[in-house]
This record gives C-alpha cells, sequence and structure tokens, in this order.
C-alpha cells in the first residue's frame, strides 16, 4: 500500500489503484470553521448540524475514532482537532 500526499489530498493506492483518498487536518480544520465550528467552544455545545457535518468532515479525513469511545465521530473528531489547533497554533 503506498500513499501519496499531493495538494493536501493523501491518496492511499493498493496495486496501482486508488482506493481511498483524504484530506488532511489542516483541510479538515478549515471545513470545519466553514461549517460553522467554534473551536472557543467545547463539543457539547456545537448545534446539532455542526455535529452531523464535523463526522463528515471526519470521514473525508479518513479519521477513525478510538475502538473504546463512547461518543460520537462528530465530538472525538472536533477534540482532535482542537488539541490540533492549539499544537499547531492554527488561526
Amino acid at each position: 500500500m503506498d500513499m501519496l500526499f499531493i495538494h493536501g489530498v493523501l491518496l492511499v493506492k493498493e496495486k496501482g489503484e486508488i482506493i481511498m483518498t483524504c484530506i488532511s487536518k489542516f483541510e479538515a480544520y478549515k471545513l470545519a470553521k466553514k461549517v460553522g465550528a467554534k473551536f472557543n467552544k467545547d463539543a457539547y455545545q456545537q448545534p446539532i448540524s455542526v455535529k452531523s457535518d464535523l463526522a463528515a468532515i471526519a470521514k473525508l479525513a479518513c479519521y477513525r475514532k478510538p475502538k473504546s469511545a463512547s461518543g460520537s465521530t462528530g465530538r472525538y473528531f472536533f477534540e482532535h482537532l482542537q488539541k490540533l489547533k492549539k499544537k499547531h497554533g492554527w488561526k
């Protein structure tokens, strides 16, 4: 399995065929902001529409929540993006 990163998109190739494309975490962060995610609030304070959009963005970014997770994918992905925002100083 080969992985290529081109223009903010991760392409996963197997046997010469692209089987999956993933956007970068920074691209996912920008999309989350566009759909209305407020990173100064916690995941529980996000509107329902934003939570469902976050789950879709998580899928685009090939994010998988921990196996032992009891919450939604959208919530876990939001918290993951919050950590990355703080770590990298994203605006």
